[in-house]
């Protein structure tokens, strides 16, 4: 299938990246909220946790696996409860963040 784990480079990579979008020059969305946060206008204007969108990311990386093998009869699948998902009432629900939110 591919690669099926993302590793700590890659998702600093994509951290990196998807920090540009904010128009700061930080690494992580960590320390970006912290630079950010006398500068906004609303706490709505603020990136997402680090933890938040490694989240994100791993859920996006999963669905490309599904996308990936859409033609194949029997797809070999990671079990999406490894891949930032919880089973809730027989019912796949995504995780946003294993972290508090930065206060």
């Amino acid at each position: 299938m591919g690669k099926d784990v993302l590793d700590a480079d890659t998702i600093a990579s994509a951290e990196k990246f998807a920090c540009r979008m904010y128009k700061t020059s930080e690494d992580s969305f960590d320390l970006a909220c912290a630079v950010l946060l006398g500068n906004i206008s609303s706490p709505e204007k603020l990136p997402p946790t680090s933890d938040a969108f490694e989240q994100h990311l791993e859920r996006r990386h999963y669905q490309a696996a599904v996308w990936g093998q859409a033609r194949i009869q029997k797809p070999v699948l990671p079990n999406p409860e490894e891949k930032d998902w919880t089973l809730a009432e027989d019912l796949l629900v995504p995780v946003f963040m294993t972290l508090d939110p930065i206060p």
